[in-house]
């Protein structure tokens, strides 16, 4: 008699995504290579490889959308963190590079990916690569992977200033992405084609930010605010952990439910924590380090799933089209 299967349980692709992925680490630690970049290979294989194992995996084209709350929860996870290396009375005498990183970062990357998308792309595929979709995807190639940039310096062990200055530096580089994303989005929303204006009132697009940033810094500060007033007088000190965790996740919610980045509100959030009550955010990462390879390991294969070429090349079309 035969028992039916049917592998379509998040639990078990979250198993099958987590094994993959730290087979996959190992791998690539054994060449020598950070684990990150093999947790983001296995998913790429994993994602092209989908019809030849989803009868028995359940993985298929969609199953990272069934897992929304996990990645956005380490997405926040990872924007507290680096938000919380803004810690301003230690970086004080690390402003000149800060801002030579931050300008470097957020002038050069733009410029290249429009020359190369526009010159090069709009030769090779004249009706995708518009001078619309080169502008997002300059804004996008501003951001400094900073969950990546985390987990590099993790394994290397690296510490002192510089480090210091790098990872904060990401912070700050993301800040600027999302602010340009959101300015490049606006503008062109409103575009028409063919004769017609391809782009918006620059105005509107100032104002987007204006909102974005101030609803986004609101949200996370105010958490922050409330989270350390329950760890100062109504949380025990065992329970402050999960407190910062319930931090990360009010931000990102609250966030959403106001339409803007929760990813802008995490990062404000650890700013806020970091900045008002500075030990409590190493509890908060000597909370979560002992689950933090499953979380990453899990997060970053998911990422490599969705991060095939032509799901980019749909995205772009689709906003700016």
């Amino acid at each position: 008699m035969m028992i039916p299967f049917t592998p379509d349980d998040i639990l078990l692709q979250l198993a099958i995504v987590l094994i993959a992925g730290i087979l996959g680490g190992e791998l690539f630690g054994f060449l020598k290579l950070p684990k990150v970049t093999g947790w983001i290979v296995t998913g790429i294989v994993l994602r092209a490889t989908a019809t030849q194992h989803q009868a028995f995996t359940g993985l298929a084209e969609g199953t990272v959308s069934n897992f929304a709350p996990y990645m956005s929860f380490v997405l926040g996870y990872i924007a507290f963190t680096v938000g919380a290396a803004l810690h301003f009375a230690s970086l004080r005498n690390s402003a000149k590079r800060l801002s030579f990183l931050l300008v470097g970062q957020a002038l050069v990357p733009p410029a290249v990916v429009v020359l190369l998308m526009y010159f090069v792309g709009h030769w090779i595929d004249p009706e995708r690569m518009t001078i619309r979709a080169s502008w997002l995807l300059a804004a996008v190639a501003i951001a400094g992977a900073p969950g990546t940039t985390m987990l590099v310096v993790e394994e290397a062990r690296s510490r002192g200033i510089l480090t210091r200055t790098l990872v904060a530096s990401v912070a700050l580089i993301d800040m600027v992405a999302v602010g340009a994303y959101a300015f490049v989005a606006s503008y062109l929303a409103e575009g028409g084609t063919g004769g017609e204006m391809w782009h918006s009132n620059w105005h509107t697009a100032f104002a987007t930010v204006g909102v974005e940033f101030g609803m986004a810094f609101i949200v996370g500060s105010l958490s922050a605010v409330i989270a350390l007033v329950f760890a100062r007088f109504v949380v025990s000190p065992a329970f402050l952990g999960p407190t910062m965790v319930a931090l990360i996740l009010a931000s990102w919610g609250g966030a959403t439910g106001f339409g803007v980045s929760g990813i802008l509100a995490c990062t404000f959030a650890g700013i806020a924590v970091t900045n008002l009550k500075h030990d409590v955010v190493r509890s908060v990462e000597a909370y979560l380090h002992s689950i933090g390879g499953v979380l990453f390991a899990a997060f970053y294969t998911f990422a490599g799933m969705k991060a095939l070429l032509t799901n980019s090349t749909r995205t772009v079309e689709a906003r700016v089209g």
